[in-house]
């Protein structure tokens, strides 16, 4: 059983591998796969041969990545 070099463990059950990564790292093709969003980042995750990023208000995931909004990026500095 081997989820790759970032694996903390890894079992099979139900005719399936499952794999435990370390902190940063997600499941992707049954490999342990750095997953990461950015600073603004509130979880990163696979799917359908793709990354999903959650990220924190004011900021959107844009190909894997957390970024600004830039519309309200002005606007917080107009009000200032």
């Amino acid at each position: 059983c081997d989820c790759g070099s970032h694996s903390t463990g890894c079992s099979f059950g139900s005719s399936r591998k499952h794999c435990k990564c370390e902190t940063g790292y997600k499941v992707k093709n049954g490999i342990c796969t750095d997953c990461d969003c950015g600073s603004h980042s509130i979880r990163c995750s696979f799917g359908s041969s793709r990354k999903y990023c959650s990220c924190e208000t004011g900021y959107y995931d844009k190909n894997g990545t957390c970024t600004g909004n830039k519309y309200m990026q002005k606007q917080f500095f107009i009000r200032q």
